[in-house]
């Protein structure tokens, strides 16, 4: 709640956007303007705000007299309390109200817009001159009411999670990029102990994932289809609420990892710069919840924030695998089909992405290891020079298949059935890992690449991994 937010938690929370390589946060119109220890420490650590105007989301808002002199005095006043905050580097004016239109079916009047295109604005540059000011996020398109245009403005990528018409494998998320991602997002359920403090005390009826106290404890609507759907995509069904948990994790994790790998490709030099950055809904929870969240109510970091603080480095490399498969179909491209199709070939593609200001030397290390056969068969190696500031492409090419093993057979000398004769290759067995190295050979950056859906991963080995 909000009386119970110390200056030491905003620090904790603020250092955790630092340490995990983020730069912006968006204080989003749904909530409140902060007080001044937020801002102050975000000048301090050098964070970016992006601060929507608050009270006004997800809505179509009067615009009668009153109300419309209510609104000038606060926002002219919040403006001129923040304006000596270095940190806001942007006021927008709502949260997808203009979206409403859209979403909604309403007609297309928005009276709220005399807020968003004419006194917002006006305030900001009069009270706070030199700051940019955007109408709302998303904005931009052909339309004073379009928020899908890719090619201008902000988007908010949500057509990962939603279930039914417009519901995105997060697989996709490299398709879906725009000019700036300003919201998008995968929940996940917390840290297992933030899970035993909702359960502390309840029957053992109640530990498991469609339990009534798990439910209460969900931020989502919909939230049982739109987990089962990408669930039992991706992995085993399972019953049991710490499997589920992690697994839910490990989901959030995959997605959003992949999200910024592809976005910050998409930064390809001059000319061909079509994402400038993204925001990840959500930074923290207000109590402990399943949510959208990197960092839970007790301050516990998921796995997503880790993944994503790799991908946000100076220097990172991605890997994306394609899987042909004999005809056309609604699948993932990374998925191989065991079913009503057949694989037919598989390729990758390499690249790096750097985010300083100089070329950087190193040498690309691609290694394939067949969790078939539990030994890595191929190693490549080859000498790369990494533009400033944009993607460069290193790798497009097949994947290399494992040499083939000889046919198994029982005690009786029966052949035993084998996954790879349904397809012309084994590649399903591949695990691919890539890793830049120095002219001292210190890892720069690197990345492994899984075969998918990882529910079909059948490890035959033991990898020998042990953790103290």
């Amino acid at each position: 709640m909000l009386t119970t937010i110390t200056p030491d938690r905003y620090r904790k929370m603020l250092e955790a956007v630092v340490d995990g390589n983020q730069n912006m946060v968006r204080v989003w119109g749904g909530g409140v303007y902060e007080p001044g220890v937020f801002y102050d420490i975000c000048d301090e650590l050098g964070i970016m705000i992006w601060h929507d105007f608050q009270g006004f989301t997800c809505g179509v808002y009067p615009a009668h007299d009153s109300y419309v002199n209510q609104v000038k005095k606060e926002a002219e006043v919040n403006v001129e309390n923040l304006r000596h905050h270095p940190s806001i580097i942007l006021w927008c004016g709502n949260n997808e109200d203009y979206q409403q239109i859209v979403q909604w079916n309403l007609k297309p009047e928005l009276p709220a817009r005399i807020f968003y295109e004419h006194i917002f604005p006006e305030i900001v540059s009069r009270c706070s001159p030199g700051i940019p000011y955007w109408p709302g996020s998303p904005f931009g398109g052909k339309e004073w009411w379009e928020t899908e245009d890719v090619t201008v403005g902000d988007i908010h990528e949500w057509h990962v999670w939603p279930i039914g018409k417009g519901g995105e494998y997060y697989q996709n998320y490299d398709l879906l990029s725009g000019r700036f991602v300003s919201e998008f997002g995968l929940p996940s359920v917390p840290s297992m102990k933030t899970v035993e403090h909702w359960l502390y005390g309840a029957d053992e009826s109640q530990r498991h994932p469609q339990s009534k106290l798990m439910a209460q404890h969900c931020r989502a609507g919909s939230f049982e289809r739109r987990f089962a759907n990408y669930m039992n995509e991706n992995f085993r069904m399972t019953g049991d609420l710490e499997t589920y948990a992690y697994s839910t994790q490990l989901m959030q994790a995959e997605g959003l990892g992949l999200a910024y790998r592809s976005w910050r490709r998409e930064w390809r030099g001059p000319g061909r710069q079509y994402n400038a950055g993204a925001l990840v809904w959500q930074l923290g929870d207000c109590w402990p919840v399943t949510s959208w969240s990197l960092i839970d109510y007790f301050m516990r970091k998921k796995p997503a924030y880790y993944v994503i603080a790799r991908e946000l480095r100076p220097i990172v490399v991605g890997i994306l695998r394609k899987v042909e498969k004999d005809r056309s179909n609604d699948r993932p491209r990374q998925f191989y089909e065991f079913g009503a199709f057949r694989n037919k070939s598989a390729s990758i593609e390499i690249w790096a992405s750097n985010f300083t200001l100089k070329s950087v030397p190193a040498r690309l290390e691609v290694s394939y290891y067949d969790l078939g056969s539990g030994t890595f068969f191929h190693i490549e190696t080859r000498d790369v020079d990494l533009l400033p500031n944009q993607s460069t492409e290193l790798i497009a090419q097949p994947l290399v298949s494992p040499p083939k093993s000889p046919p198994s057979t029982d005690a009786d000398g029966r052949l035993l059935p084998r996954v790879q004769r349904v397809e012309l290759d084994r590649t399903h067995t591949v695990v691919v890992h890539a890793k830049l190295l120095s002219s001292s050979g210190e890892v720069i950056a690197r990345t492994t690449n899984w075969p998918e859906p990882l529910k079909h991963i059948d490890p035959v080995v033991n990898p020998g991994l042990h953790v103290t």
